[in-house]
C-alpha cells in the first residue's frame, strides 16, 4: 500500500478545483428544487448529464477532501517540493513543526541516547556502538529509531572536514578564513535543511494507513463517478444511446 501514500493524494487534494466540489453539494439540491417549483423538468431532461451522479461524485470528493486535510501530514499539505519550502522562507523550526506533528520522537531518542552513554562510556561512537544502543530498544519503538538515526547520520554525512583555526597567518590571511568558514557553515547548513526535508517528507507519505485508505477510497470513487458523468454527457450531446447504467428512474 505504499503506492497510495499521501505525496499520491496530494495531487488530488491539494487541487484547487477539487476543494471547492462542497460548493456543488449546495448548488446541485438547490438548481433541482427551483427547476421542480417551476416545472422545468422536460426543460431538465435536455441537459448533457446526470445530477444524481454529479451529486455522488461531489459528496466523496468532499469526503475525501475532508480526510486529507485533517489527517495529511502537515509537511505535505504545506510543500510540494523543497523550492516551495525555500521559497515560502522556511527554516529547521518548520521541520521541528512537521516533526511533532508526526510524532517523530526525537527528544525520547536524545534522552535514550545520552543515558546509555552513560552507562557504556567509550571515546569512539562508532557505528558497532550506534548498533548496540538500537538492540537495546522495545521492538515497538524500532521503525521510528531507525529513522532518527538515518536521519541524523545523512546530515552527519553532509560535514566536511574543517580547520577552525584562525591564529596563523596576517589578519587579511585570518579575515579570509574567517569568511570561508562562514559561506562553507551555511553551505552545510543548506545541505543539512535539504537532506533533512526529504527525509522527513519521505517519512511522511506512509503514515496514518487507515486515513490514507479511506481517503484514496473517496477520491476514487468520486473520480469514477465524475468520469462517468462525463462519458455520459459525451454520449448525449453527439446524440448516442447513454448506456443503461447512466439512468437513473
Amino acid at each position: 500500500m505504499n503506492l497510495i501514500n499521501w505525496k499520491f493524494l496530494a495531487y488530488i487534494g491539494n487541487n484547487i478545483y477539487v476543494r471547492r466540489t462542497y460548493i456543488y453539494l449546495f448548488i446541485i439540491p438547490l438548481i433541482v428544487s427551483i427547476i421542480t417549483k417551476l416545472d422545468f423538468l422536460k426543460s431538465a431532461d435536455l441537459i448533457p448529464f446526470n445530477w444524481q451522479l454529479l451529486f455522488l461524485s461531489a459528496i466523496l470528493f468532499t469526503l475525501g477532501t475532508l480526510i486529507f486535510q485533517i489527517f495529511a501530514p502537515l509537511i505535505i499539505k504545506e510543500n510540494s517540493t523543497y523550492s516551495d519550502f525555500i521559497s515560502n522562507g522556511r527554516i529547521f523550526w518548520h521541520l521541528n513543526k512537521y516533526s511533532e506533528d508526526l510524532k517523530i520522537p526525537f527528544d525520547e531518542f536524545n534522552l535514550k541516547y545520552r543515558n546509555f552513554r552513560k552507562e557504556n562510556p567509550l571515546s569512539d561512537q562508532s557505528k558497532e556502538y550506534m548498533d548496540a544502543f538500537m538492540r537495546t530498544l522495545p521492538a515497538d519503538k524500532i521503525e521510528k529509531f531507525n529513522f532518527i538515526r538515518k536521519y541524523y547520520d545523512d546530515q552527519e554525512s553532509k560535514r566536511p572536514t574543517w580547520s577552525n583555526s584562525y591564529e596563523t597567518g596576517s589578519d587579511e590571511v585570518k579575515f579570509e578564513r574567517i569568511k570561508l568558514n562562514e559561506q562553507l557553515n551555511q553551505r552545510i547548513e543548506n545541505e543539512n535543511l535539504k537532506v533533512s526535508f526529504w527525509n522527513i517528507l519521505e517519512y511522511s507519505k506512509t503514515t496514518r494507513f487507515w486515513a490514507r485508505i479511506s481517503c484514496f477510497v473517496f477520491f476514487s470513487i468520486g473520480l469514477l463517478c465524475f468520469v462517468l458523468v462525463t462519458i455520459n454527457s459525451i454520449l448525449v450531446v453527439f446524440q448516442i444511446n447513454g448506456l443503461e447504467i447512466f439512468k437513473w428512474k
